[in-house]
């Protein structure tokens, strides 16, 4: 199966076999008992498939065609097969990936790994079940994950953006589980991300060597373990520098929203002297630092600098070009799909975290 914003674009390529496994997860949960009178709403399929409308209903038509369900105008999918529950059996056929993103609003490199690790699994007889937009904020009860375990039990986890609690729970249980990001102190599970703090420690130095001794780390205050790692690495890197220069280096927070940054980036021009060398996380937010820069008349490099964390394709038709960090996604989602098939084939896969350096792409927003 695939997810809603490739499905046009591979529709040409592999159309019948997205139809085909979709039938078939749609008829073994009605073979199974799971769904007894109705089917769930059919947005609530795409979600929990991670597929387009169109993929469900050509899948949906052939269950009617064999004469498991039925349609009705304006109502949901009828069930016209009856099937006994059966008592109910841990699956080792399927992976769960946890994110409290929807898949419709990530970036491409996100989709691109998720993607290439879906096909991997497929490849090893292995389905992933994506289990998306989770609020991770309302999960500070136990009971809530272990409910979840309860009823997906799948051979192993993947988690993607998790905080510390969610990651310290699935550490406790020995639960077979990899993080995609980077881990919290305490949890002993293994992770596959970017050298983030390795990043920071080059940006700085980059910003340094360019002049900039007021430095600013513009992020959000998102609490995780990634992020975490890359205000400590630029709060260490940034003292050693300037430790013998009248300059300074401040960590700034803001909500993720642009009205959030300009707040930030306003008062932060009030202060005088005002910080020049800016490393921004997130290529959304660096859109927005750079768009705020450009609007008050500033001249990159000349007056300010800027470094974007992260990267993404359309980073390459914006005008200054932004100098970034770029990760290579095939490189990313090879290693994050050799953790975790390991982990699925019952192999021993070590508490250690795994790690790919990104490459430095120079932009005329340093110079």
């Amino acid at each position: 199966m695939n997810r809603k914003p490739y499905a046009r674009r591979r529709a040409a390529a592999m159309p019948q076999s997205l139809v085909v496994q979709t039938f078939g997860i749609l008829r073994e949960k009605i073979r199974s008992g799971d769904w007894v009178r109705l089917l769930p709403p059919e947005r609530e399929l795409c979600n929990w498939l991670v597929i387009s409308r169109g993929t469900l209903r050509k899948a949906l038509m052939c269950l009617k065609h064999e004469g498991w369900v039925k349609s009705a105008q304006g109502r949901r999918w009828g069930i016209t097969v009856s099937r006994r529950r059966p008592a109910r059996r841990v699956s080792a056929t399927h992976l769960a990936l946890l994110t409290p993103f929807s898949l419709n609003v990530v970036a491409p490199f996100e989709i691109y790994w998720i993607d290439s690790l879906r096909e991997h699994l497929q490849d090893a007889g292995c389905r992933l079940e994506v289990f998306q937009e989770l609020d991770y904020r309302g999960w500070r009860s136990n009971e809530v994950l272990e409910a979840l375990a309860r009823e997906v039990r799948p051979v192993g986890w993947v988690l993607r953006s998790a905080p510390a609690n969610v990651q310290q729970w699935f550490s406790e249980r020995s639960l077979p589980c990899v993080v995609v990001g980077s881990r919290h102190g305490g949890v002993a599970l293994p992770s596959v991300d970017r050298d983030l703090p390795a990043v920071c420690r080059h940006a700085v130095g980059r910003l340094v060597a360019r002049g900039h001794t007021r430095l600013v780390l513009l992020i959000p205050d998102s609490g995780l373990a990634g992020d975490l790692a890359c205000e400590q690495s630029f709060r260490e890197t940034a003292e050693r520098f300037l430790r013998t220069q009248d300059g300074e280096a401040l960590i700034v927070h803001h909500q993720g929203r642009p009205d959030s940054i300009v707040h930030r980036l306003v008062a932060l021009r009030q202060r005088r002297p005002p910080p020049t060398g800016f490393l921004v996380t997130d290529t959304r937010y660096t859109l927005s630092a750079l768009g705020y820069f450009l609007r008050q008349g500033l001249r990159l490099p000349n007056d300010v600098a800027l470094i974007s964390r992260d990267s993404d394709h359309f980073l390459e038709f914006v005008v200054p070009t932004v100098a970034r960090y770029a990760t290579n996604p095939t490189l990313f989602a090879r290693r994050v799909s050799r953790v975790v098939l390991r982990l699925v084939e019952g192999g021993d896969v070590l508490a250690r975290d795994y790690r790919v350096m990104p490459r430095f792409v120079p932009g005329e927003t340093l110079g």
